[in-house]
């Protein structure tokens, strides 16, 4: 288990590095997925969500200016996850935390407006933030 944590910790140094060097789709052309012997996974996360239902403005810092670029929205999240999940069947979701506080929907709900959209994504894995809390502990 330990060698098996240890390699899904580093997968996503590796699959980095091979998409620097242009050898991800030689990669997935092996002799041994094609086999059937070794399997792709793809594994998706997401985290510090805070409750952003809706489309909203982002600030950037980009080349020394501040930039404000429209983001989150639990729509184009999971239209996303769908397009990637169709790509490769063999994928994982998951959350590290922080969803249930943060916007106005997240704290008049006190975070259960928020539960539906989660399960409606489907993650696989979801762990508990530091803001996972602030509501007691019902979510």
């Amino acid at each position: 288990m330990g060698a098996a944590t240890i390699g899904l910790g580093l997968m996503p140094v590796a699959t980095y590095a091979l998409q620097a060097e242009g050898k991800s789709a030689e990669l997935l052309k092996s002799e041994t997925l094609k086999s059937g012997r070794a399997q792709r996974i793809t594994l998706l996360h997401t985290a510090d969500i805070h409750g952003q239902v809706n489309v909203h403005d982002e600030f950037f810092w980009e080349e020394g200016k501040s930039v404000f670029k429209k983001r989150g929205g639990f729509a184009h999240l999971k239209t996303m996850i769908n397009e990637l999940r169709k790509q490769n069947p063999n994928t994982l979701l998951l959350d590290g935390g922080d969803c249930f506080q943060g916007s106005a929907i997240a704290s008049l709900s006190e975070g259960q407006a928020l539960i539906p959209l989660m399960n409606n994504i489907s993650y696989d894995l979801v762990l508990p933030g530091n803001w996972e809390v602030a509501f007691g502990k019902k979510c």
